[in-house]
């Protein structure tokens, strides 16, 4: 490793590391990253750790900086700024937009809000400046495990608060040209000559990284297939704009006569298609792959022209040191690590290897990328499509090396020749169609393989690891043929055993309930939430259920319960399609934990779940509507217990508390909600039982263990620096 590439890791490796935190640094922290940085003062021998130490720093600072922008007590505001972006919709009744703040009256300071505005009356446009009366919270978001962050997204997007507009007033209407405007309009026309609306919404998501259009279904279908990396605007992409301009270059020059020879066409060609690149990257809006493929191919070129050898690893080296000091919050963003992991690993794939390795050495070098991608993919999406490497077969050269050209191209010629890029964009379409219809069809054969779950720690992340090394190593080692195994191992669902331990986890799903109960090898859910998203997230982890049961007939409660997939011969008990699905005090054991309902006991309909582990008792009575005349004697003393209908006054009674005596509450319901809940006289009377509360809106998920103390465990005790908030009970 050249000291150049040394000093460039150091930097990188600083920079990222700091994120991993769960905080910022103290007073002796700053100090030691400060010193740290002097080192760089004693000369080439310090030259490593003190990099190492500036990235760390760069990083901090910046973490500093967005969490002073960044709004904490929500209140009512009046702000002006310019409307940025692509609003989430175009219609006056329902509309979501960022705006980039210059003043705010009488307000906190805060550079960017993202502001919904229902029953406008009036369509906010790109580029227009606004005055904004509206009610501004925290940037908040549920935090579950594996689940999106919505916390981190918003921090690295730079966006201080989130808010809802009670009155607005146009200032003025942007007549300039901006780089959003210009893809809104691109977005617009191209739209408007394909006569198919999801090829329509897949072509300007590949033209312009305008994604708003892309329905819930046709997303389901490329995360199935793992070839949603095709629509939003990658390295590849930006690389196949720069072949396209490299190539027209070229032949544009070789036509210019004797003036043209003076340079030669390769040197013009090159220029072309570093514009052509750095047009399109822009027209993406700058993501973090798009930055990448654009640094890699400038310092590439620049080599060319002054004559040096660059290896690839300095080339990646430079494009993460300059995307890290562009934005030092990037390694937030998913992007970020498949960006460069992707790349680093097809460089080490392809090294020493010939161009002409014949069809069989990509087909296995594509199948060993997605192998090694598989626990990254699993770690920030908590999914992993097993059919990506044979979708990708397909749908790379068909999108990648066909329809990306043709769109490009549509892009350029849409405005100054209407009908050429009418006819362009229409045949895009023509292959998109084609595309979604392969991808739907694989889709249907992946749903019916098991969905593949991979535990937070243990052997079965070290068979995924084993798996990685494997499948890099080079030809001729012998054992490489066992990678695929140990990944079906690792990745096959309760291959690995379960936790003998009792663990009852109750979601963040806002204002509903969904609780996943692990004993054994046994997996118990109990409600979905609204979207069941939250849920399948931690499936991943756990295990396909075996349970479920539904204790309410409120969306909140079971909304999400279709999007579960329940394997063949899973046991369902539905409150509302059967009422004695619990009626009749079903029993049965699982691992070291015993389950019991108890609402002919308690005399209610609700599915009530009594989970006992090692002398200790859960009592999950969520879905007790509030006011329900309830028996709670016949409960019995419990040490914990999921509070019903989110905290409301009539649900969480004296008479409850008093037979329940329960050291711990949680109770599901998100942050701020209009309800007001969990109500104050709910509050009280827990503090006068003594009882310690947590709330999922607040702490997020919530995961009780049954032994002995009873530990529980929050998913903010986990989350990083970007999720810092105000304890419960202080304000927000």
């Amino acid at each position: 490793m050249s000291p150049a590439t040394a000093a460039c890791g150091a930097f990188v490796a600083g920079a990222i590391l700091f994120h991993v935190s769960t905080g910022l640094p103290d007073s002796a922290g700053w100090l030691s990253l400060l010193a740290g940085v002097m080192l760089l003062l004693r000369g080439r021998r310090w030259l490593v750790p003190g990099l190492f130490c500036a990235g760390a720093l760069w990083s901090a600072w910046s973490a500093a900086a967005a969490l002073d922008y960044r709004l904490d007590t929500p209140g009512n505001v009046v702000l002006e700024g310019e409307v940025a972006g692509l609003p989430a919709s175009g219609d006056a009744r329902r509309q979501s937009f960022l705006v980039r703040v210059d003043r705010s009256a009488d307000g906190p300071e805060v550079r960017r809000v993202r502001l919904h505005w229902y029953g406008a009356g009036q369509s906010v446009r790109t580029g227009e400046r606004w005055r904004f009366e509206a009610d501004l919270r925290a940037p908040a978001g549920a935090l579950n495990p594996g689940a999106f962050d919505g916390e981190r997204w918003q921090i690295q997007k730079g966006i201080d608060a989130s808010g809802t507009v009670t009155r607005g007033e146009r200032i003025e209407v942007h007549s300039g040209a901006s780089l959003d405007g210009v893809r809104g309009f691109l977005s617009a026309r191209l739209r408007a000559v394909v006569n198919h609306d999801a090829a329509g919404a897949m072509l300007v998501a590949l033209a312009v990284g305008d994604r708003r259009f892309l329905d819930d279904q046709v997303w389901a279908t490329l995360l199935a297939t793992g070839t949603n990396h095709l629509v939003a605007i990658s390295g590849l992409h930006v690389g196949l704009a720069a072949g396209l301009g490299l190539v027209l270059g070229m032949t544009l020059w070789r036509c210019g006569g004797r003036t043209a020879g003076r340079i030669p066409a390769r040197v013009a060609g090159a220029v072309l298609g570093l514009v052509t690149a750095a047009v399109y990257a822009a027209l993406a809006g700058f993501t973090i792959p798009t930055q990448r493929a654009l640094i890699m191919l400038a310092v590439t070129l620049f080599a060319v022209f002054v004559r040096r050898p660059v290896r690839p690893t300095q080339v990646l080296c430079i494009a993460a040191v300059a995307v890290l000091l562009v934005d030092p919050l990037a390694p937030l963003d998913p992007g970020f690590w498949l960006s460069f992991a992707a790349v680093a690993t097809l460089g080490l794939l392809l090294w020493g290897r010939s161009p002409s390795g014949g069809a069989w050495v990509w087909l296995t070098i594509q199948f060993r990328l997605a192998l090694v991608l598989a626990p990254m993919t699993l770690l920030l999406f908590s999914h992993v499509a097993l059919a990506a490497p044979v979708a990708n077969l397909v749908a790379i050269p068909l999108v990648g090396m066909f329809t990306v050209p043709l769109v490009l191209v549509a892009a350029m010629t849409i405005v100054p020749f209407p009908a050429i890029g009418a006819f362009l964009a229409d045949w895009s379409g023509w292959l998109l169609i084609l595309f979604l219809g392969f991808a739907e069809r694989v889709a249907r054969v992946a749903d019916l393989v098991p969905v593949p779950t991979v535990g937070e720690g243990g052997v079965a992340w070290v068979l995924l690891l084993m798996a990685v090394v494997l499948a890099m190593m080079p030809a001729g080692i012998p054992g490489r043929i066992l990678a695929m195994p140990m990944l079906a191992a690792a990745l096959w669902p309760g291959s690995m055993g379960g936790d003998a331990r009792v663990q009852v986890t109750t979601l963040d799903v806002g204002h509903g309930h969904a609780s996943v109960i692990q004993s054994g090898g046994e997996v118990v859910v109990v409600d979905s939430g609204r979207t069941g998203r939250e849920v399948a997230a931690l499936l991943t982890r756990t295990g396909r259920a075996d349970r479920l049961v539904l204790t309410r007939d409120r969306t909140g409660y079971r909304g999400g319960a279709e999007e579960l997939r329940m394997p063949p011969g899973a046991t369902v008990h539905d409150a509302l399609e059967a009422p004695g699905a619990c009626s009749g005090g079903a029993r049965w054991g699982a691992g070291s934990g015993e389950f019991h309902f108890l609402d002919p006991q308690l005399d209610v309909t609700a599915c009530v779940l009594l989970v006992e582990s090692d002398g200790r008792r859960i009592l999950i009575a969520a879905g007790i509507p509030p006011g329900a005349p309830v028996r709670w004697e016949a409960a019995g003393r419990v040490d914990a217990v999921v509070l019903p209908a989110g905290g409301h006054a009539d649900a969480v009674t004296e008479a409850m508390l008093e037979a329940l005596q329960p050291e711990l509450a949680v109770v599901s319901v998100d942050a701020g909600n209009r309800y007001g809940l969990p109500h104050p006289q709910a509050l009280e009377r827990l503090r006068d039982h003594g009882v310690r509360l947590l709330h999922t809106g607040h702490h997020g998920a919530v995961t009780i263990t049954l032994q002995a103390g009873l530990p529980a465990e929050t998913a903010r005790d986990r989350a990083g620096w970007w999720n810092r908030r105000r304890p419960f009970g202080q304000g927000r």
